[in-house]
């Protein structure tokens, strides 16, 4: 009777997600169904007419509350506006980049991930929304240029460039993965000045920035992250001051669980 209550509860609160967050009525009533279909998958349907599609390893609708409904890495004044540039590291399956690509006119996404199987979700999900203003890269972003394994902690979105954590777990290699590092990417693709630098990364967001040009770092004038502990030897206080000695006015906040956090920051004019 308790699993039953429980699934229950969950069902009620994945179509109140889906509800909020504007699924339309025909995509709230095939959600459930579209798992036991011959290709399983979670697909969200929008009243606007985006839809998007995951494998069922992923938790889309958590990802989707947490993007699309509360926010989580555009809080407060942290719009995209149009023409903004936005450079989305650890894209996924595509949530956050649908979601900028879609705020205003005339905005362009650089959406980055390395995982092999992941990256082709983000390419269909793109396609199936005809949104041409957002570039797939596939790749990983890190301190160094060239070849990595990337490192799979169980689940698709906790995929790490690191083969162990601080408290001696270790993880299962998934894929080699070409690395690029932050100042090609915005010399690849021509950013001039990135409006939102969004990193999702799981621990390497460190390397990412400690090893960006001052350059690069210039031409930043918003950065949203979800910060990691545990996965290395840095820290939440060594990105906060590396940021504040950079320009930047830092907010964060405490870790939601025992390894996450979000911090954002703004180039202070």
């Amino acid at each position: 009777m308790r699993a039953l209550g429980r699934e229950i509860l969950d069902r009620y609160k994945t179509a109140r997600t889906l509800v909020v967050g504007g699924t339309s009525l025909r995509g709230l009533v095939l959600y459930p169904v579209r798992h036991r279909l011959p290709n399983p998958r979670h697909q969200i349907d929008l009243k606007t007419g985006l839809s998007m599609v995951s494998p069922l390893d992923v938790p889309l609708v958590r990802v989707f509350e947490d993007i699309w409904v509360k926010r989580c890495y555009t809080r407060d004044d942290f719009k995209v506006t149009s023409g903004d540039t936005v450079v989305d590291i650890g894209a996924s399956i595509g949530v956050f980049s649908i979601w900028a690509a879609t705020r205003a006119q005339g905005v362009r996404v650089i959406a980055v991930e390395p995982s092999p199987r992941i990256f082709n979700f983000l390419v269909q999900n793109l396609s199936r929304n005809r949104l041409r203003q957002v570039v797939p890269v596939q790749a990983a972003c890190g301190g160094e240029g060239g070849g990595a394994i990337l490192y799979s902690r169980g689940f698709e979105g906790g995929n790490s460039m690191y083969a162990r954590d601080n408290a001696g777990r270790t993880f299962r290699p998934l894929a080699e993965v070409l690395v690029q590092t932050l100042d090609e990417i915005f010399r690849r693709h021509e950013v001039a000045i990135c409006n939102l630098l969004k990193l999702s990364c799981v621990g390497a967001e460190y390397e990412v920035l400690f090893n960006a040009s001052e350059d690069t770092l210039r031409r930043i004038s918003k950065i949203s992250m979800e910060y990691h502990l545990g996965l290395n030897d840095h820290c939440l206080a060594e990105m906060v001051s590396f940021l504040e000695q950079r320009g930047f006015g830092v907010n964060f906040t405490a870790p939601y669980d025992d390894e996450c956090g979000y911090l954002f920051a703004r180039q202070r004019i």
